[in-house]
């Protein structure tokens, strides 16, 4: 009898736009293991936050979208049966951690996801400013787990150090994938679709509109490829588009007379990422702190070369793949550097069978089923 398993993903609801808000990597997670855990029959309820209008009822019954007030949840049938028929509970970042201790603690397993850590934010970008409060809840609520799953070995040092885990408590993994979404394009295909020129030069980036994300290094990167390669295009997916962080940045660009070097994307579904990545000449990746960095895994599938910054999981993964450029110091004069030397055909970027990354080594079903044993 296959267990009765609960998500519970309080942050935000894995539904939301990505790239908008708060919405990222950890939406991606959480509705693509829902999602692998019904297609394999599993008893799968996900428990998330309640906002405006949600469609995800078309694609599963299983959501319960609620109201996190304690007298409000308390009086729920639905929540309370649940809670009732769970076997494993799977919960992601610290709200949900927080809201699991109140809820389940008679769980007979439950399994913690921190997605990311105040500390370890601070580890990577030491101007980072730590929220205290934070720290404290993410401590304090991640002692009644059986396990905690971490996506890299300092992550997992931190926990130990930082955080009092005990060693034994932590799982080392790395998100799931699906590589049904992401594959390898034709350029000139993929360009159509997006109404790019063939001799265009593209840079992708992917992500929030978040310090930490690193979007200001990709454009200040972008001022100075462009003094030799005046064309140069920097494409952004995410964020709130026409937002006033957006316009703010738009502001910023016309300063540095790069507007015309910008492609706003926005927010966008995978189909058309997956062309954009085919598209691209090179996805920049210039994160300030990551937990693992599932942006790397979906060009690596797309076969689009990258340049990363020197944190998280993936970076410690990818290392020796010859698809993949490292940056030790993340600065706009280290990235422009290595992608100018790109563009003129100084650094080799082909995969060889000794460096090649196997995407199906993450799937879902390797991922889970290594995360239950």
């Amino acid at each position: 009898m296959k267990k009765k398993i609960t998500i519970v993903s309080i942050h935000s609801c894995p539904n939301e736009k990505i790239g908008l808000g708060n919405s990222g990597g950890l939406n991606v997670y959480v509705k693509n293991l829902h999602s692998y855990l019904l297609s394999n029959k599993f008893e799968s309820n996900l428990i998330t936050r309640k906002h405006g209008k949600c469609d995800f009822y078309k694609h599963s019954s299983k959501v319960l979208h609620i109201d996190s007030k304690k007298a409000v949840i308390e009086k729920d049938v639905i929540f309370n049966r649940i809670k009732s028929n769970t076997d494993i509970l799977i919960s992601n970042y610290w709200t949900s951690a927080v809201f699991s201790n109140d809820h389940f603690n008679s769980v007979n397993k439950k399994y913690h996801i921190p997605h990311t850590l105040e500390y370890l934010k601070k580890k990577h970008f030491p101007k980072y400013v730590m929220d205290s409060t934070r720290y404290k809840l993410e401590k304090k609520s991640m002692i009644n787990f059986d396990k905690i799953i971490c996506f890299s070995s300092l992550e997992k040092k931190v926990l130990i150090e930082n955080y009092n885990i005990e060693p034994s408590k932590i799982l080392s993994s790395s998100p799931g994938f699906d590589s049904d979404l992401f594959f390898k394009i034709p350029k000139v295909e993929s360009r159509e679709k997006i109404n790019l020129h063939i001799n265009d030069k593209l840079i992708l980036f992917v992500g929030r509109l978040d310090l930490l994300k690193g979007l200001d290094i990709a454009i200040n990167t972008i001022e100075i490829i462009k003094k030799s390669h005046p064309n140069i295009k920097l494409g952004i997916v995410g964020g709130d588009y026409g937002s006033e962080a957006q316009k703010i940045i738009e502001k910023d660009l016309n300063k540095m007379n790069l507007t015309d070097n910008i492609i706003w994307f926005g927010s966008i579904d995978h189909q058309k990422l997956n062309y954009i990545y085919n598209a691209s000449d090179i996805v920049i990746i210039p994160s300030r702190s990551e937990s693992f960095g599932m942006v790397a895994l979906e060009a690596l599938a797309s076969e689009t070369p990258f340049i990363i910054s020197n944190v998280g999981g993936m970076a410690e993964i990818i290392k020796s793949n010859k698809k993949c450029i490292l940056v030790d110091k993340i600065t706009p004069e280290s990235f422009g550097d290595l992608l100018l030397k790109f563009f003129e055909n100084k650094i080799k970027n082909e995969n060889d069978e000794d460096s090649r990354i196997n995407i199906q080594d993450y799937n879902w079903d390797k991922i889970f089923h290594r995360m239950l044993n």
